[in-house]
């Protein structure tokens, strides 16, 4: 009997298929940003408030995490600094030039659009906008460069332009307007060893 069950469950299971097309969502379709996750990465120093629906990934130094959904990605990174920090509105201006020379020299593609200083969680930031190809897709692409105690955070948002609001207007600006910066990293393992 038992062996009668089998073959007819599954003759039931697909006479359903066939007859009507669902459609599955594809790999780069992007989610509204929904709700806030508090998120902490913190041997970067790094907290933030985070959309519950967007997979959030721890990553490896010096990067510290992606959140995403589909096709759209924000980006953290910290990297140590040796050299002082911009102090005055004349140093970070000249740290926005230096960074929008290594940018251009690293990335020829790379269309710079938009620069500006700001600030964030009381640190003083360089904010370029612009867009690069990268995998032979044109992607849109803002990135936030932090200086804070003896480190350089750079949050980048990347999408395509149609969902680059998302990445970029929603996610990333929450992140920033959330982000609280120790301006430390924890030395890795092997560095507390020795």
């Amino acid at each position: 009997m038992r062996r009668l069950l089998v073959p007819l469950a599954c003759a039931v299971l697909l006479t359903g298929c066939g007859n009507e097309r669902t459609d599955v969502p594809g790999l780069t379709e992007v989610a509204r940003p929904v709700g806030s996750q508090p998120v902490e990465f913190e041997r970067a120093g790094v907290a933030f408030l985070a959309p519950v629906n967007w997979l959030v990934q721890d990553r490896d130094a010096p990067a510290v995490f992606t959140i995403q959904s589909g096709g759209a990605f924000v980006t953290g990174f910290a990297y140590r600094r040796e050299e002082d920090l911009p102090a005055g509105d004349a140093e970070l201006a000249d740290a926005e030039r230096r960074l929008i020379a290594e940018v251009e020299d690293r990335d020829p593609g790379f269309d710079l659009r938009s620069s500006r200083t700001r600030e964030v969680d009381g640190a003083p930031a360089v904010e370029l906008r612009g867009t690069q190809t990268i995998a032979n897709r044109r992607l849109e692409t803002r990135s936030v460069h932090v200086f804070k105690g003896d480190v350089e955070y750079v949050f980048e948002a990347l999408a395509e332009a149609e969902a680059f609001e998302l990445a970029s207007g929603v996610v990333l600006r929450k992140l920033l307007g959330s982000a609280d910066l120790s301006g430390r990293l924890q030395r890795e393992r092997r560095e507390r060893e020795d």
